[in-house]
């Protein structure tokens, strides 16, 4: 499905422009910058989410994206995936573990609330999915790669700075 349609972005602005797609029961918002998956067909059980549409990476799983597919076992995350917002996953009862990649730096507090059955991350030592997967009481299984640390880290904070 194809179709441009008009958003109000949160807070009340004036609108974004963006295209509508719907590969394989995942509907996506492909904005000018980049694409979120927005809302995924309730009856599946295995997602593989595309790393692009549209030419512009996927970047954000957005809020209630996932809401509602109680008989979801599987999702996989792209590399391009940057944010998991809140309720993304709100209500899948059956996803028991997921795999989320190191590129992943922003997951929200209450992004798999109601998931009952969510005992295990799997991700990169050092990166979110780790702080995520410690912050709930979830175990926490390190899969291969490295956290990139910010430049500030790999360099040290700038001591003598003329603005």
């Amino acid at each position: 499905m194809f179709g441009a349609v008009a958003a109000a972005p949160s807070g009340g602005g004036s609108s974004v422009d963006y295209e509508e797609v719907t590969q394989n029961g995942v509907t996506y918002n492909v904005y000018s910058e980049h694409a979120e998956v927005a809302s995924v067909d309730t009856s599946k059980a295995s997602v593989a989410i595309l790393d692009k549409v549209g030419g512009k990476n996927v970047t954000v799983i957005a809020e209630n994206a996932f809401n509602g597919c109680a008989d979801l076992t599987s999702v996989t995350i792209p590399a391009t995936v940057k944010t998991i917002e809140a309720s993304a996953f709100w209500g899948c009862s059956k996803l028991a573990e997921i795999t989320i990649p190191e590129t992943v730096t922003t997951i929200n507090k209450d992004a798999f609330k109601k998931c009952t059955a969510l005992k295990t991350v799997k991700g990169v030592k050092g990166s979110a999915a780790e702080t995520f997967a410690k912050a709930n009481n979830l175990t926490f299984e390190e899969i291969g790669g490295t956290v990139t640390p910010p430049v500030e880290e790999k360099l040290g904070k700038p001591t003598n700075v003329a603005i």
